[in-house]
């Protein structure tokens, strides 16, 4: 397995190892919700690599307050960050850079009204053909649609909808109110339905937004729980939908499942580390696309990778 290894002053960034993989037709439709399944035609690239790992530890000085991290797969190597309340909305394009600096581009979200009430997650999806990203604004309890822009370039990120979202019931937990949530992903991956993990109920709660229509709330329905987890704030699928990725602040898992999301929630943990102590980890994503190494982003500015070992 090939990886990159990329200086950071002392510190080492391990870039996740690149697998070649299809990830199925772009409009498969996604059956029912608690037992859709990954593109058949996705292999199982990262499935079998995550028995050990290699840690390490950079930062990227600019974006402190991190909340949220997504992989890009119409620009490959790029990914993008969000940051929590009280920060700009906007996106900040990421890239590695072989010299060891990040670059990093920010790109004010605009339209519709846009603010950052409390951002704490962003993933990216595929629609109509084109690339987008979705925002979970906890605060206001709605997702924000956005059409991707170029990373490199200089364009406004333009908000395509707004969904707003209520939960169906109530939940008892001490991770917060019992309306937050700081995790979403889409599964299948790419074209699949969203999904919001609960942060407060332990086991961690995770529903589906199915069927949202801009200007109206749609009542999310309960599909499962995170078998052993709880205080959730990073939940990412692996881009061939074999592998799951959890953190709570100081902590993380991943989960092998066979291929449906059901077996991800309740799926084997092959690796888990609490590398990030003290840093308060809120995002994170296969990163970059099409690699089974894991990048989470904190609030304390501190970006932690996990690879798998050779």
């Amino acid at each position: 397995m090939k990886c990159i290894q990329l200086a950071f002053g002392a510190a080492a960034l391990i870039a996740g190892c690149s697998s070649t993989m299809d990830t199925g037709p772009e409009d498969r439709d996604v059956a029912a919700m608690d037992g859709a399944e990954a593109p058949a035609s996705a292999s199982a690239a990262c499935s079998g690599k995550w028995s050990a790992g290699v840690e390490t530890t950079a930062g990227i000085p600019e974006l402190s307050e991190a909340s949220g991290l997504a992989s890009s797969k119409a620009h490959p190597g790029w990914g993008w960050v969000i940051r929590d309340s009280g920060r700009p909305a906007s996106l900040y394009a990421i890239r590695a850079n072989a010299n060891g600096v990040f670059t990093v581009k920010e790109h004010p979200v605009v339209g519709q009204g846009a603010s950052n009430r409390d951002w704490e997650d962003v993933v990216y999806g595929e629609k109509n053909g084109k690339s987008v990203l979705y925002i979970l604004d906890t605060g206001a309890k709605l997702i924000y649609e956005i059409g991707e822009p170029e990373p490199d370039g200089t364009a406004d990120a333009e908000v395509i909808a707004k969904y707003n979202y209520t939960f169906p019931d109530s939940v008892s937990g001490t991770c917060g109110p019992t309306n937050n949530a700081e995790a979403i992903f889409l599964f299948p991956p790419v074209t699949g339905k969203l999904h919001i993990v609960r942060k407060k109920s332990n086991p961690a709660q995770v529903y589906v937004l199915d069927a949202p229509r801009p200007g109206s709330t749609t009542t999310l329905a309960k599909v499962g729980e995170l078998k052993d987890a709880g205080c959730i704030s990073v939940a990412s699928v692996s881009h061939d939908g074999t592998l799951l990725v959890t953190a709570a602040h100081e902590s993380m898992r991943v989960r092998k499942g066979t291929g449906t999301l059901a077996s991800l929630l309740s799926g084997a943990i092959v690796y888990e580390s609490s590398a990030a102590k003290g840093d308060s980890v809120e995002g994170g994503d296969f990163f970059p696309w099409g690699s089974c190494g894991i990048t989470l982003v904190a609030e304390g500015k501190n970006t932690f990778v996990f690879d798998p070992a050779p």
